[in-house]
C-alpha cells in the first residue's frame, strides 16, 4: 500500500464567513433552486470568488453541507476517498467506518467500483438527512483519471439525499459518457465565468459593505466592463478608487498600487524586448489576429507570438471567428500596456492608430477603422470612412455607434456637411429626441437648400414625417410627403430619387391608415412595396411588409398579414436589424394573440422583448409589453397586465410614441376597470381620448370610446354608453376595421339588451356574426364573453346566430374560466396539469392519473402541499410550528427541505412553491384545481346572492355540496391544530349550505328534496337540531305525522344521553305544532 498523504482536518472543516464576504443572491439562489440535482458545478479561472460563493451557500442552507478542499495529493483515488469519507463523518459521525475500514484493506485499490457501492450503501443506510457533499479546488485532481472515474461513479450512485457541488478552474472530466448521462436526466447544473461575473450593483455592494465608499452607477458600470467581473482585479483596485484615479483604473504608478506592481514586475518587464514591444504596440488594438498585426506593424511572425502569449497565459483570451484565430488582451491589462505605451512611446500612438485604421479598411472592417482615425484625430479620413458605411450601419440598427461617430467630429465639419446633420437627425428621431430631430432636420433642409440640391431636402422632409407622425401629426406627416414628392417631380430617376418616392408613398399610406382610410393606406403601401422591389433596397422592402400586415390585421386578414410580417422577419434577420425583427416579432404574436393562442404569442413576446432590450430601443420594448399585458388581462392576470403596460408605458413615454401612449392608458384603463375601480379607469381612458381627439386620430378615436362607453353601461349610465359606442362602431365600420367592430358592436348590443332595446341588441349582434364571418377567427370575444354573455344567450334564444353563436358560447364555457380573486385560470386550460382532492378520501392527479404513493416517500410532502394550498403565505417558521411542533429548530429545517424536495419532485413542478419576502407560497400560476377551493368559491358566491337572488344562491350553493366529497382529509388525518381547524370551518359551511338549500325547497314546497338535504346534515352532525327540525316539518305536511314525533322524540334520547340536555325551545314548539296539528303549511 503506498503511502498516504496525513489528513489535514483544515480541509474538512467549514470555513468561517469572513465580515467582508460580499453576499451575492443571485448566486445562491441559483444553488438552492437546483439543489435538487445530483451534481452542481461551478467552474471558472482563478479570481471569479468561487470559493467565497461556496462559503456563502453553506451558510445561508438549512442543509447539511460537508466540506472538502482538496489539494494535489489527492489526485490519489485511495486518499481522496479518505478525505471525502472525513468530510461526510465529520457531519455524521455514524457514516464511515465500514466505508473507511474496506478503504484501508490491501486490495482497496482493486476495484474502486465495488468500494464506491458499499459508499453508497452506507450512506443510504447511516445518514437519513438530506445534505450536502461541497468539493472545492477539484481542478487540483481533475488530471487523475481514477479520481475522475471514482467520482463520476459516485455522483451516478448517489442515493436520493445525497447531493454534490463541485468547484473547480476548470470544468471537471469525470467521464463523457457520465456527463451525458446527468445531462440527458437533468441531474446536474453549472455556473461559469458568465454567470460568476460580478455586476455593476454587486461591485457597488462590494465597496459600500468593506470600504464604506459610494460608486456612481455610471462607473461601477464601467468597473464591471473594464475589469470583465474579475473580482480579483475589482479587489486589487478599489482602493484607489475613491483617490479620484477611477477613470485608468490601473493607470497608477507609485508603490502603492498593487495591480501596477504586479502587472510590471511580473508581466511586462520580465518578457523578452521584442515581445515587450509587441506588447506595447498591439495594445491599441481591441481585437487583434496574426493577419492584421502583421499588416499593422509591417512584419510577419505574429501569429507565433500570439501563440506564445496565449500559452504563457499572459491576460489573452483566444477567439474563434471564421476560421481565422483571433485574440484579444484581458481588458485591465490592455488598459495598463497603454498606459505604459503613453508613458514611454507617446510619439508612436497616432502612428500606430493610422497604420491599424489602414490595415483594417484594407481588411473591410471600415468600423474598427474610424475608431482609430478618430483616435488618431485624422478627421477628414474618419469623416469619409463614416460617410462609406454610414447607411448600412444606420440600416442594420447600430444607432448608437454611428451616433457616437458622428458626435466625436468636430462641430463645424457637421455643420458643414448636410448629410452629416440629416443622419444625426435621423437616428435622435429613431431614439424618440424629437425635438432635436426636427432642429437637424430644419438645419440640414436649410443646408440642402443653400447648395441648391432639391433631392437632399426631399430626403429630409420625407424623414421629417416619420417624426411627425411617430408625434401624432399625421396631416403635417403627409403634407411634408407630398412636398418632398413635388421637390423631385420631374427629376432623373436615379436609385435614390425612387427610393424617396417610394419612401414618401410609405409614409402617406402609414397616416393614411391611421386616420381611418385604410383601403386608400393599403393602396400607398403597395405603390412603395413595388418601387423599392425594383431597387432591391432590402431595409424598406422590409419596412412595407411590415406596414401592410399591421393594416391587413386591422382589416382583419389574419393570414395575409401573418405572410407580410414573415416576408418582413426573413428580412430584418438577413439585414441584421435586431430593434426591428424585434417589433415584427410582436406583429406577428399579436396575430396568435388574436386567434386565442395565448401560449405561442407569450413565447413570441419574450423572444421579441429579449431582442428589444438588446437592441435598446423603446419603441419596440413598449409594443412588445403591451401585447404582453393583453394577454395577460384576457386570461384574467390583471396584476400582471397592469405592470407590463406600465412599464410598456414608461418605454413608450421614452420613445414618445403618441398613439402607443394613448393605447397603453387606454389598456391600464380598461384594466383597472374588469378590477372594479371606475373612478380610475375613467380618468387613463379619458387621457387617451382627449389626446386622439387633439390629434385627430379617428382610428383610436373609436378605440377609446368604445372603453368609455362600456365603463358607462357598467356603472349604469347606458344613454351616456350608447352616446359612445355608436359613434365607435360607425368609425370601425368606415375603416372597415372589422375586428373592432365586432367587439365594439357586441358591447352595444349588450347595452342595448340592458336597456330593453331587444331589436336592437339582435341587430347589433347580426353586425357582429357579419364581421366575424369576414374575419374567419373570433377567439378574440372569448374575453368580452365574460361582460357580455346575457345577450349573447339571448340572441341563441331568439334564433339569431345559429350555430357561429353557439359554437362561441361553448368554446367559452370550455375554455374561459372566471377570474377568483386575484388570480384566474388560463383561457385556454381545459385540464388542468394538476388536480388535488381534499374533500373526502385524498387524491392528487397529474392529468389523469393519481400520484403513486412511491413519489411522495412519505404523508409529510402531501400534508405540506395541502397546506400550502389552504394558507396564502407561509413563513417558514409558521410552517414548522403547524406541521413540525415537536421538532428542534436543525431536524425542522432539514425535515422541512426534504418535504419540499419531495413535494416539487412528486408534483413534475419545479416552481409549484415559491419563495419571495421571507415566506413560502403555492405558485398559483400553476395550472391547478382544487377542491377546497371550489367549494369556497361557490358557497361564498351562494351566501353573496342569498337575500336578493335566492335562486341563483341555490345553484351556487348546490355546486358547493356536490363538490363536498366528505370531510377535509378525512383519510390522511394529520394531527397538526391547522387541519383540524379547516376540517370544522369546511364542515360548517357544508352544512350551512345544506341547510339553507333545504329551507329553499321547503318553502317551494319541494319537501322530497328538502328531505334529502336535510338529512344529509343528521348524517353528518347529528346533533343539529335545524335539520331535525326540518325534517320534522317535511314529515309533517307530507301527513307523516307519527314518524315526526318519533323524529323528535330520537332526537330528545340522543341529546339526553350524549349530552345531559335536552332540545332547544324552537324544536320542542315544532314539535307541539304537530302534535297539536297548528303546523304552518309553510
Amino acid at each position: 500500500m503506498p503511502d498516504q498523504a496525513p489528513l489535514f482536518v483544515t480541509q474538512i472543516l467549514t470555513p468561517k464567513k469572513r465580515p467582508d464576504l460580499l453576499r451575492r443572491p443571485r448566486l445562491v439562489d441559483f444553488i438552492h433552486d437546483h439543489i435538487d440535482r445530483k451534481l452542481i458545478l461551478i467552474s471558472a479561472s482563478a479570481g471569479y470568488g468561487k470559493t467565497s460563493l461556496l462559503i456563502d451557500y453553506v451558510h445561508d442552507t438549512d442543509l447539511p453541507v460537508c466540506w472538502l478542499s482538496v489539494t494535489q495529493s489527492a489526485r490519489d483515488p485511495r486518499v481522496f476517498l479518505e478525505y471525502l469519507i472525513a468530510a461526510i463523518s465529520h457531519h455524521f459521525p455514524q457514516f464511515g467506518h465500514d466505508s473507511l475500514r474496506l478503504l484501508q484493506s490491501p486490495d482497496s485499490t482493486a476495484d474502486l467500483s465495488l468500494f464506491v457501492g458499499s459508499l453508497v450503501n452506507e450512506i443510504y443506510e447511516t445518514i437519513p438527512d438530506y445534505f450536502v457533499v461541497a468539493i472545492d479546488d477539484y481542478h487540483l485532481v481533475d488530471s487523475s483519471r481514477s479520481v475522475n472515474q471514482v467520482v463520476d461513479t459516485l455522483v451516478q450512485h448517489l442515493p436520493e439525499n445525497c447531493h454534490f457541488i463541485i468547484s473547480s478552474r476548470s470544468i471537471p472530466t469525470l467521464t463523457p459518457r457520465g456527463l451525458a448521462l446527468l445531462t440527458a436526466r437533468q441531474q446536474i447544473a453549472g455556473l461559469g465565468v458568465k454567470e460568476l461575473r460580478f455586476t455593476a450593483e454587486e461591485i457597488q455592494s462590494l465597496l459600500s459593505q468593506n470600504y464604506g465608499q459610494h460608486l456612481p452607477d455610471r462607473a461601477a458600470q464601467e468597473l464591471a466592463e473594464k475589469s470583465e467581473g474579475w473580482i480579483t482585479g475589482i479587489l486589487l483596485t478599489t482602493h484607489t478608487m475613491w483617490k479620484g484615479l477611477f477613470e485608468g483604473v490601473i493607470r497608477i504608478q507609485g508603490s502603492d498600487s498593487r495591480v501596477y506592481d504586479y502587472l510590471a514586475s511580473e508581466v511586462l518587464n520580465e518578457q523578452p524586448a521584442a515581445l515587450r514591444k509587441f506588447l506595447l504596440s498591439t495594445s491599441v488594438l481591441e481585437e487583434m489576429s496574426p493577419v492584421l498585426c502583421d499588416e499593422m506593424l509591417g512584419q510577419s511572425g505574429s501569429r507565433e507570438t500570439l501563440k506564445l502569449l496565449e500559452d504563457r497565459n499572459l491576460f489573452v483570451t483566444r477567439l474563434e471567428r471564421d476560421e481565422e484565430r483571433w485574440y484579444r488582451y484581458h481588458h485591465l491589462f490592455r488598459e495598463f500596456l497603454q498606459t505604459r505605451l503613453q508613458e514611454e512611446h507617446p510619439e508612436q500612438i497616432r502612428d500606430l492608430h493610422l497604420r491599424a485604421a489602414e490595415a483594417l479598411r484594407t481588411n473591410h472592417q471600415a468600423e474598427q477603422a474610424v475608431a482609430h482615425f478618430l483616435a488618431a484625430s485624422d478627421y477628414q479620413r474618419a469623416t469619409d470612412a463614416v460617410l462609406e458605411i454610414a447607411n448600412p450601419t444606420y440600416d442594420s440598427g447600430k444607432l448608437e455607434t454611428l451616433a457616437g461617430w458622428l458626435d466625436a467630429l468636430p462641430a463645424d465639419m457637421v455643420q458643414s456637411r448636410p448629410h452629416l446633420l440629416f443622419l444625426r437627425a435621423k437616428i435622435y428621431s429613431d431614439v424618440g429626441k424629437l425635438e432635436r430631430a426636427a432642429a437637424l432636420f430644419e438645419q440640414a433642409r436649410a443646408a440642402f437648400k443653400t447648395l441648391g440640391d432639391a433631392i437632399g431636402q426631399a430626403q429630409t422632409l420625407v424623414h421629417q414625417s416619420a417624426g411627425l407622425h411617430i408625434g401624432g401629426d399625421f396631416r403635417r406627416a403627409i403634407s411634408a410627403c407630398r412636398d418632398a414628392l413635388a421637390l423631385v417631380e420631374g427629376s432623373e430617376q436615379t436609385t435614390e430619387v425612387i427610393e424617396l418616392v417610394a419612401s414618401a408613398h410609405r409614409q402617406i399610406g402609414i397616416c393614411l391608415a391611421s386616420l381611418g382610410s385604410l383601403a386608400e393606406g393599403e393602396a400607398e403601401l403597395r405603390i412603395a412595396l413595388a418601387v423599392y422591389e425594383r431597387t432591391g433596397y432590402l431595409t424598406n422592402i422590409a419596412h412595407v411588409h411590415n406596414d401592410l400586415g399591421v393594416i391587413l390585421r386591422w382589416v382583419g386578414n389574419l393570414t395575409g398579414s401573418e405572410s407580410h410580417f414573415r416576408q418582413a422577419l426573413d428580412l430584418w434577420e438577413q439585414i441584421g436589424n435586431i430593434g426591428m425583427a424585434a417589433l415584427t416579432i410582436n406583429n406577428i404574436a399579436v396575430g396568435h394573440y388574436y386567434r386565442g393562442e395565448y401560449a405561442e404569442a407569450l413565447e413570441l413576446y419574450e423572444d421579441g422583448l429579449s431582442r428589444a432590450k438588446k437592441a435598446g430601443l423603446d419603441r419596440s420594448r413598449a409594443y412588445i409589453l403591451a401585447g404582453m399585458g393583453d394577454v395577460h388581462q384576457d386570461q384574467g392576470r390583471l396584476a400582471e397586465a397592469l405592470a407590463a403596460y406600465q412599464e410598456g408605458l414608461d418605454a413608450a413615454r421614452q420613445a414618445r410614441d403618441a398613439s402607443l401612449i394613448c393605447y397603453l392608458l387606454d389598456a391600464m384603463g380598461n384594466t383597472h376597470r374588469l378590477k372594479g375601480d371606475y373612478t380610475q379607469a375613467l380618468e387613463l381612458v379619458r387621457q387617451a381620448y382627449e389626446d386622439a381627439r387633439e390629434r385627430d386620430s379617428t382610428y383610436e378615436i373609436g378605440l377609446y370610446r368604445t372603453s368609455l362607453g362600456v365603463i358607462s353601461y357598467q356603472q349604469g349610465n347606458l344613454p351616456q354608453a350608447r352616446e359612445y359606442l355608436v359613434p365607435a362602431c360607425e368609425v370601425f365600420a368606415q375603416s372597415s376595421a372589422q375586428r373592432e367592430l365586432a367587439k365594439a358592436s357586441l358591447y352595444l348590443a349588450h347595452t342595448n339588451y340592458l336597456a330593453g332595446q331587444f331589436p336592437l341588441a339582435l341587430e347589433n349582434v347580426n353586425t357582429v356574426m357579419e364581421c366575424l364571418l369576414h374575419l374567419g377567427y373570433d377567439e378574440f370575444l372569448l374575453p368580452v364573453l365574460r361582460e357580455t354573455r346575457p345577450v349573447v344567450e339571448f340572441a341563441v334564444r331568439s334564433g339569431i346566430g345559429g350555430a357561429l353563436i353557439s359554437s362561441l358560447l361553448k368554446r367559452f364555457d370550455a375554455r374561459v374560466s372566471a377570474p377568483s380573486e386575484t388570480e384566474a385560470r388560463p383561457a385556454e386550460a381545459i385540464l388542468p396539469v394538476l388536480r388535488v382532492y381534499a374533500l373526502g378520501d385524498h387524491r392528487i392527479l397529474r392529468g389523469n392519473a393519481q400520484i403513486p404513493n412511491a413519489e411522495w416517500g412519505m404523508t409529510k410532502p402531501k400534508e405540506l402541499l395541502y397546506y400550502l394550498l389552504c394558507h396564502r403565505t407561509r413563513t417558514k417558521e409558521q410552517i414548522g410550528r403547524d406541521l413540525w411542533p415537536d421538532l428542534s429548530p436543525a431536524k425542522l429545517r432539514a425535515s422541512f427541505h426534504v418535504t419540499l424536495y419531495r413535494l416539487r419532485r412528486a408534483l413534475g413542478q419545479a416552481d409549484c412553491v415559491k419563495y419571495e419576502q421571507e415566506s413560502y407560497f403555492f405558485n398559483r400560476r400553476v395550472n391547478f384545481w382544487f377542491d377546497v377551493d371550489e367549494f369556497e368559491r361557490a358557497y361564498k358566491k351562494g351566501i353573496a346572492a342569498w337575500n336578493t337572488e335566492p335562486a341563483k344562491a341555490a345553484r351556487h350553493l348546490e355546486a358547493a355540496t356536490t363538490v363536498y366529497g366528505g370531510d377535509f382529509l378525512q383519510d390522511l388525518s394529520p394531527t397538526g391544530e391547522w387541519c383540524l381547524f379547516k376540517k370544522e370551518e369546511l364542515q360548517q359551511r357544508y352544512i350551512s349550505a345544506l341547510q339553507r338549500l333545504g329551507d329553499y325547497r321547503l318553502e317551494r314546497g319541494e319537501r322530497a328534496a328538502a328531505m334529502r338535504y336535510y338529512q344529509q346534515i343528521v348524517d353528518k352532525d347529528s346533533y343539529q337540531e335545524a335539520a331535525y327540525r326540518g325534517i320534522m316539518r317535511c314529515q309533517a305536511l307530507n301527513g307523516e305525522r307519527n314518524a315526526a314525533l318519533k323524529t323528535y322524540q330520537r332526537l330528545a334520547r340522543l341529546l339526553e344521553e350524549d349530552l345531559g340536555t335536552g332540545p332547544s325551545a324552537e324544536t320542542t314548539s315544532t314539535y307541539e305544532q304537530i302534535l297539536q296539528g297548528r303546523l304552518p303549511a309553510h
